[in-house]
């Protein structure tokens, strides 16, 4: 018999709801699971007979769960609610990247409808467009394994060896033999299915369209710099630097007016004497001078509400705090950045706003990943890296100003390591924390399954660098643990793409054991699991390693896998995964025996010859390093 609260009473008769509450004696929890209509109608008199109220009793149920944990606990997550915090939701995880999902975010997820299992739509690189898409119909979703045709008269699981079109628009897809018409290649790329093609839905040019200012109660019309009819960063809106569509407009008249004096003044500097700009030396001085206003005191309070008003998406108050010639040029290098940006939206063809392209020295990568940079960063196509101490910027005018100050020539920390011109630096991530986590967000860019950004205390960053005239340019870098507990030697590593195929990932993964071996540990391992191009890596090391030793091995003699882990450091897992791998490994009369495959020896010898002008070998005697375990 379970005693329920008179409250939700109504909601057992309608049975649109799974109740649950106390026992009278025990206090466990029990479920009264949701009952159709029709069930309720049908139900007996001692069914309902069997569920009763007692007030004396009711009321000392109701003072229990006020006085208990649960009554705060549900009290918290309705605030939670309210306020719109973003909470774990249960505990499933994504299958891709192993996170919670995380409600009202792109975090959130969708699952699969024949096997449950669950999928963040960043993950599965589908932008925002296509996520809620998939989100708002009412069609059962299916992950690529479980895929279905979506002809009425097919509606069997495709296969990955079959042909099949994707929707343009959601993820749903269709045999290219159940299609009713042949189409193209090009036609394939833009194919919709019957739900997408009825709802009319926009093309990528009405997407971009679509696209609006951030900025609060902003139309998206006119721009900072009056040069364009609309504009779609914070930098270009007007009402982002306090002013209107009209005021922008006649600022940005002024801005020119005064950059055609400069330039007229230059001019006639050329061929003039030194009176004449000692003449025009003290204009300038005089242009600048400024005093502090009467009601400074007001002025700080105005900005303070202002700010409390807008927050980050209002200029700060400029005007009484400088001299309007100083103000002047601020707002010129101001409009010149927004300029670069619209610039930019405008060409750049794109799915969604998003980071698309990263700048770092000479090179303009295509970013494969995206990386969880400040969302004013978020804002824009291309981001600005410096190569030295990786700051990272939304404009190349900033990016210029910042290497003109730009002290940095080389990575902070010990050089423990240099042949030529190639270098490694030991970065504590606990003493250089914000150089570390700039190199972790770069990173996040191009590695999939990377999710430590932020924790870099624990962890030492060796940073790879090519040393020419100008610097130590950075080419990729490893991290691993300070103090290990699965005895992990590595636990992420990058090779830039633009220094990609080039045997640094080789050298990287060739380095860090031999950090390991120089600290007397016992063989260690990468930290797993590897992703496919760390695995692809490391399998080609630890081949190149069993090959060596396969082919300098002297068949009279026993042969032993924990010797050769000794000497090079490598995991005995790992080299006994490596022979099964190549097939070099069997079982045989109650022992395992190792095959020598002369073809796969060959194979190996014509490869290892083909890659040997671009292998980077590490060399021991150029390392110099005092090992964290030594110095304790």
């Amino acid at each position: 018999i379970l005693l329920l609260n008179s409250s939700i009473m109504p909601k057992l008769k309608r049975g649109k709801a799974e109740l649950s509450d106390w026992s009278e004696d025990s206090g466990s929890e029990w479920d009264v699971k949701k009952r159709s209509k029709r069930g309720s109608r049908s139900s007996t008199s001692s069914d309902t007979d069997s569920i009763f109220l007692d007030a004396t009793e009711e009321k000392r149920v109701n003072e229990k769960s006020i006085a208990g944990d649960d009554t705060e606990s549900r009290i918290t997550r309705r605030k939670s609610y309210i306020n719109r915090e973003i909470l774990p939701d249960s505990d499933k995880k994504c299958l891709i990247c192993d996170e919670f999902c995380m409600r009202g975010t792109e975090m959130e997820f969708l699952t699969c409808a024949t096997c449950g299992t669950s999928f963040h739509g960043k993950c599965l690189k589908f932008d925002t467009f296509k996520t809620s898409l998939i989100r708002s119909r009412k069609y059962r979703w299916h992950c690529v394994s479980c895929k279905k045709c979506t002809n009425q008269s097919c509606k069997r699981r495709i296969e990955k060896t079959e042909k099949s079109v994707t929707c343009y628009f959601c993820d749903r897809k269709r045999h290219l033999e159940c299609l009713d018409t042949t189409l193209t290649a090009e036609e394939q790329h833009t194919w919709a299915c019957n739900d997408c093609h009825k709802a009319r839905l926009p093309t990528k040019q009405e997407k971009k369209a679509d696209f609006k200012c951030p900025i609060p109660g902003c139309d998206s019309k006119g721009h900072f710099s009056g040069k364009f009819d609309s504009h779609f960063t914070p930098i270009g809106c007007p009402k982002f630097h306090n002013l209107t569509t009209k005021e922008a407009t006649d600022l940005a008249a002024r801005v020119e007016k005064n950059a055609e004096m400069r330039a007229q003044a230059v001019s006639d500097a050329k061929n003039s004497t030194g009176l004449s700009q000692d003449k025009y030396m003290k204009k300038i001085a005089k242009s600048r001078e400024y005093e502090l206003p009467e009601n400074m005191n007001d002025l700080v309070r105005k900005m303070i509400v202002h700010r409390e008003t807008h927050g980050n998406n209002r200029e700060s108050i400029l005007q009484g705090i400088t001299s309007d010639w100083d103000l002047i040029h601020f707002r010129e290098a101001q409009m010149a950045v927004a300029v670069d940006q619209q610039q930019q939206f405008v060409k750049e063809k794109f799915d969604e706003m998003k980071i698309q392209y990263v700048i770092i020295g000479d090179h303009e990568i295509k970013t494969w990943y995206s990386s969880p940079y400040p969302e004013i960063y978020q804002q824009h196509i291309k981001i600005y890296v410096c190569e030295f101490c990786l700051k990272y910027m939304n404009s190349e005018i900033l990016l210029r100003r910042h290497n003109i100050k730009c002290t940095w020539k080389h990575p902070p920390g010990n050089e423990i390591y240099r042949h030529n011109n190639l270098s490694v630096f030991e970065v504590d991530g606990k003493a250089f924390k914000t150089y570390c986590q700039n190199i972790c967000l770069f990173a996040k860019m191009f590695l999939d399954h990377k999710t430590l950004w932020f924790d870099v205390e624990p962890f030492l960053f060796y940073v790879v660098t090519l040393a020419d005239n100008r610097g130590c340019h950075i080419v990729g870098y490893f991290s691993k643990e300070k103090d290990s507990f699965y005895n992990y030697n590595l636990s992420c590593i990058l090779t830039f793409p633009q220094y990609s195929k080039q045997g640094y990932g080789r050298f990287m993964i060739e380095f860090s054991y031999l950090l390991s071996k120089v600290e007397n540990r016992a063989p260690g391992s990468p930290e797993k699991p590897l992703s496919d191009l760390g695995l692809a890596s490391y399998r080609s090391y630890w081949t190149e390693v069993v090959m060596k030793w396969i082919v300098s091995m002297d068949e009279n003699q026993p042969v032993s896998l924990k010797a050769l882990s000794q000497e090079t450091h490598v995991h005995v897992n790992d080299l006994v995964s490596t022979l099964q791998f190549l097939g070099l490994i069997k079982f045989w009369k109650g022992k395992h025996i190792i095959v020598r495959k002369q073809d796969a020896i060959d194979a190996f010898v014509v490869k290892h010859a083909n890659k040997e002008h671009v292998r980077k070998t590490v060399h021991p005697e150029c390392l110099s390093w005092n090992c964290p375990s030594k110095k304790k």
